[in-house]
This record gives structure tokens, C-alpha cells and sequence, in this order.
């Protein structure tokens, strides 16, 4: 048994993941191999919102503003040194858009987060939660469906899970989304499992930090309008929608163990199809470039510009 175990290998399946695959070859790259293109890799703009993530999360603990700005200090120090010339996501911006959110919400802040005992019995907030737990495993690998809960409490008085989301993104869709997103359905429905909860789902809102240079015309004027902070409504999602995602949930699940049962992954690389992707947006892709080479070429890109066996681990950037 000792022997088995350790021949598995852990696959980390998030909601990200998820709403990927109908696609063998990111599967094949970005969960086998653990290949993905080094610009994608965490850079200043996903530091950037991790440090104030880690900022929101000491607030939520009730730590000072200094301790908690001294946290997403530290985080994104490293990265501010290789920001390029012109972009305005620098560590005086973060720190002025901390500084705007207390500002905002200090008063008067809706968002109040349930509490448990750590390890130490000490009160720890509930922000932050990682869960990775086994959904599926052979003699070669163990599936584990994982992912962070930014937060669980309560807004306005009514229970609710929350996602802060940092974005530069100024559309009138931005919230809208939510309601058919992915994400905030698998995290629902996770909760719902893993505390046993029946047909009853806890609501969904997005706490909306939005980013974006400063003006010149406030600066002078010695005013912060870096930022704009904004919630979303508290998404409800149905009983017959959390069905029908859990039966879709399943099925991609069930498509991904047979694929690692069958083997086929061993001979995925020279059979897959010399055709650029067909989705409407597969130049978004992160694996477009690839898409439409030779074997040959495809190598070569993968070798020069694609990283070399990191394992897919999303809870990584929570460490």
C-alpha cells in the first residue's frame, strides 16, 4: 500500500481547471506535465492582488492597519523592483489603495466574518480557507478538488460567501458575469458539501477592488483616485441551478479520470491535431501559440518559452 502511494501523483483540480477542460492539451501540458508559458507564471499584476488579499485577510483578523500594511508591503516589495517603466501598479499604489479601502469601509464596514479556533485554540477569522480533499485516484494519480474561500460571514447580517476581486476591468458587465461564473458556483457548492448542507446554498458577492492609474488633475489636487471600490449584489444561486452544475461538475470530473485511467495522456503528444484551436476566443489562450505547429516546432516553443514541470498547485500563492 506504502508502495502505491507513493507512485501516485497529486492532481490539484480547481474551478480554473474546470472551466478548461474540454481541452486535452491544457490538460495534457498544464496538469501532466505541469508546463505553462513563463509569462503566465505569478507576475507583478497577480502579486499585486495576492498582496492585498494577504492585506484584507490580517484586517479581517484584526490586526492594525500598520500590521496589515506591513504584510502586503513585504509580499509585493519583491515585485515592485521588476514593474515595467509607466505601469502604475507600485508599491506606493498599493499602499495608498489599502490605505483608501480603510478609509471607506472603516466606518461602517457590512462585511463581518465568521470565526474558528486554530490549531493553537486561538479565534482565527475564516478568511482565506483552503480546502483540498481526494474526489478520484488509480494506481498512478489522486485527483484532489482544491481552491481558496476568501472569506465566509456574513453581509449585512446575511450569510455569504466572498471573493475580492482586483481588477482593472471598467465594464458595466463586470458583476453581471458572476451569475453564470464558474467559480463562485464551485466554491458554493463546496461549501455546501463539505458542510453537509442539503439544498440549502449560501449567496455569493464580489467585493470589487478596481484599479487604475491616477489622475494627474487629483494628484495635484492631493487626492487618491487610484482605486474605486465596489460590491456586488448577493448572488443567489437556485436549487436547480447548484443540480445542474453538480451534474456538470461531475461529468468533466468523470471525463478527466477516464483519460488518466486509459492512458492515453502517455501518447497524447503525437496524436494531437495539427489545428489551431476552434473556440471563438482561443487566441486568449495561454496555449494558442502552440496550437497549430509541427511536433517538431511545438517542441521547440514548449523547450524556449513554457516552464519545465511545475506542478499545478493553486494554493500555492497562498503560502
Amino acid at each position: 500500500m506504502n508502495d502505491q502511494i507513493k507512485q501516485q501523483r497529486i492532481l490539484f483540480v480547481d474551478a480554473s481547471l474546470l472551466n478548461q477542460s474540454d481541452c486535452w492539451r491544457k490538460i495534457y501540458y498544464q496538469l501532466i506535465l505541469g508546463r505553462v508559458p513563463k509569462d503566465s507564471v505569478e507576475d507583478f499584476k497577480m502579486a499585486y492582488g495576492t498582496a492585498f488579499h494577504k492585506f484584507l485577510s490580517a484586517r479581517f483578523n484584526g490586526k492594525s492597519f500598520k500590521e496589515c500594511l506591513a504584510i502586503a508591503e513585504e509580499y509585493y516589495s519583491p515585485f515592485n523592483d521588476n514593474i515595467p517603466e509607466g505601469e502604475y501598479r507600485t508599491l506606493s499604489h498599493l499602499i495608498k489603495s489599502c490605505r483608501a479601502y480603510v478609509e471607506t469601509y472603516d466606518k461602517q464596514e457590512p462585511l463581518q466574518s465568521d470565526f474558528v479556533l486554530n490549531d493553537k485554540g486561538e479565534k482565527q477569522a475564516k478568511v482565506e480557507q483552503t480546502f483540498a480533499f481526494p474526489y478520484w485516484q488509480n494506481d498512478h494519480f489522486v485527483i484532489m478538488l482544491s481552491g481558496t474561500i476568501d472569506f465566509s460571514g456574513t453581509y449585512a447580517g446575511e450569510r455569504c460567501l466572498v471573493d475580492h476581486k482586483t481588477t482593472a476591468a471598467r465594464d458595466e458587465m463586470f458583476f453581471y458575469r458572476f451569475n453564470f461564473d464558474i467559480q463562485p458556483m464551485f466554491y458554493v457548492w463546496i461549501d455546501n458539501y463539505l458542510n453537509m448542507r442539503g439544498d440549502v446554498y449560501l449567496p455569493f458577492l464580489v467585493n470589487g477592488i478596481f484599479l487604475k492609474k491616477p489622475s494627474v488633475k487629483a494628484m495635484n489636487e492631493n487626492r487618491w483616485d487610484g482605486c474605486e471600490f465596489r460590491r456586488s449584489p448577493l448572488i443567489n444561486y437556485s436549487i436547480t441551478q447548484m443540480h445542474e452544475f453538480s451534474s456538470w461538475m461531475e461529468n468533466k470530473l468523470n471525463k478527466l479520470c477516464k483519460f488518466l485511467d486509459s492512458g492515453t495522456f502517455m501518447t497524447m503528444e503525437k496524436n494531437f491535431e495539427l489545428s489551431a484551436c476552434k473556440e471563438i476566443y482561443g487566441s486568449l489562450c495561454k496555449y494558442f501559440s502552440i496550437c497549430s505547429l509541427s511536433p517538431e516546432r511545438r517542441a521547440m516553443k514548449v523547450e524556449a518559452s513554457f516552464t519545465d514541470g511545475i506542478i499545478y498547485e493553486p494554493l500555492r500563492f497562498q503560502k
